[in-house]
């Protein structure tokens, strides 16, 4: 389990190039707001207007229509397009988590080719597709179901998850990453834009008396982010129950929707039908810290990240990584392992090789650690033995019982004869905090 007070630097040979960039992409960005500030608002005028005429019964589509016709609104989705350490300009970019697709005239307006929203709910994408059909196929908008998206490998040259990560319910984000890297050319990038990092103890706090909010209501509570809780996520939970069994007892509903929090969709339901066929339940109280689940879609509420746990956890796809205002910290360590100690895991065989722990390595401790072939992060940590054997492909782990680490070449490969250099790379030193209660991270892929 990660510690969330630690911290892992892989370092970067694209630092410098990264700086270059960003600062190019930010002049870029400014030349092409003097010249396009009127088409701009005259898009998002119509936008609105749209919307008005044809959906007039979506609140929430006007409502975010009407902030993105303000400039100074709009001003907080350019500052993210800045940020980026890449130029855009004739690059196919996805919008990971579109929804109506408020961000499109701004990708356009520095020269995109092509985008391609992202999106979980039909509503949305519906939506979308009619409010941006007059774009023809310079925009599409595809369904991401579980994590999955529905588009072909390295056919993707940007992707931009703004505000995205902290509402993807937890099972989906491994797949999210590794669809991300999927589909993304090699070289190209991964920009995550988030508003919960959890190493700004103001913000985290204040995430934690939102979580019960949200949670447990009362309803009519103003939250720090401007919104107001409608429905408590309990009260959403027995509403849901009361559609399906209307004569269940009030005190058993009120049971049955305190101990079914975090659960959702078809799986709730299961749950719900069981209860109600026998009078059984495993309980599943909300924890205090833990991010709501919405009992229908799935998604979380405002799940706050620690920066270096999103970074730890895209190198394992093949992204090397760059955290934006990053606070200065020590350089992790490392140890080289010896290739001619390796030898087939005893008991398995296939694809697992087995080594000693260096003595280097502070095993007492056991710091978040990452296991590098060749300078890259081996995808698949802690993973058991008998299943490094079975399928290898860069799959590994520190057994610290017999102090023992088996590992796997990416591509299957005898380790002790592929000319590949194995190291362990982890750092003890505690995290410092932040000095924003957001996050950015530049990630390219590597292969």
């Amino acid at each position: 389990m990660l510690s969330l007070h630690k911290h892992y630097r892989y370092p970067s040979s694209t630092f410098l190039k990264f700086l270059r960039l960003e600062l190019t992409s930010k002049l870029a960005s400014t030349r092409s707001r003097k010249m396009d500030d009127e088409t701009i608002q005259r898009e998002y005028d119509r936008i609105l207007e749209y919307a008005r005429a044809h959906y007039a019964n979506e609140s929430d589509l006007i409502s975010q229509s009407t902030e993105c016709q303000k400039s100074s609104y709009r001003m907080m989705f350019q500052n993210v397009l800045d940020r980026i350490p890449l130029s855009l300009k004739e690059k196919t970019v996805a919008d990971f988590g579109c929804k109506y697709g408020h961000l499109l005239p701004l990708l356009f307006k520095v020269g995109v080719r092509k985008v391609i929203g992202i999106e979980a709910l039909d509503q949305f994408i519906r939506i979308a597709r009619d409010l941006f059909k007059g774009y023809g196929e310079r925009v599409e908008f595809v369904k991401c179901e579980r994590g999955y998206i529905p588009l072909q490998p390295e056919t993707v040259d940007v992707v931009i998850m703004n505000e995205v990560i902290s509402h993807v319910n937890p099972t989906y984000i491994p797949v999210a990453y590794s669809e991300t890297a999927r589909i993304l050319t090699v070289g190209g990038m991964l920009f995550v834009s988030d508003g919960n990092n959890s190493a700004y103890p103001e913000r985290q706090s204040a995430l934690v008396s939102l979580y019960d909010a949200i949670e447990n209501g009362p309803e009519g509570t103003r939250l720090d982010c401007g919104a107001t809780v409608q429905v408590s996520f309990v009260n959403q939970r027995k509403a849901m129950i009361r559609s399906r069994y209307p004569s269940m007892e009030d005190k058993k509903a009120e049971y049955l929707a305190k101990n079914t929090s975090g659960l959702f969709g078809d799986y709730l339901c299961d749950v719900i039908d069981h209860f109600a066929r026998t009078g059984e339940l495993i309980r599943r109280p909300h924890r205090r810290g833990i991010p709501p689940t919405y009992p229908d879609t799935g998604q979380v509420e405002e799940r706050g990240f620690y920066p270096e746990q999103v970074e730890f956890e895209l190198m394992k796809y093949g992204f090397e990584c760059k955290i934006l205002d990053k606070p200065c910290r020590p350089p992790g360590e490392r140890v080289l392992l010896d290739n001619a100690r390796l030898e087939p895991a005893s008991g398995y065989g296939k694809y697992a090789y087995q080594l000693p722990i260096p003595n280097e390595y502070p095993i007492q401790q056991k710091p978040p650690t990452i296991l590098l072939e060749g300078g890259h992060a081996l995808p698949h940590s802690n993973v058991a033995a008998v299943d490094i054997a079975e399928m290898g492909g860069g799959r590994y782990c520190i057994w610290f019982p017999n102090g023992s680490i088996y590992l796997s070449a990416s591509d299957n490969t005898d380790p002790r004869r592929n000319g590949r250099k194995y190291e362990l790379y982890w750092t003890t030193q505690d995290m410092l905090p932040y000095a924003r209660p957001g996050f950015q991270i530049a990630a390219v892929k590597t292969h």
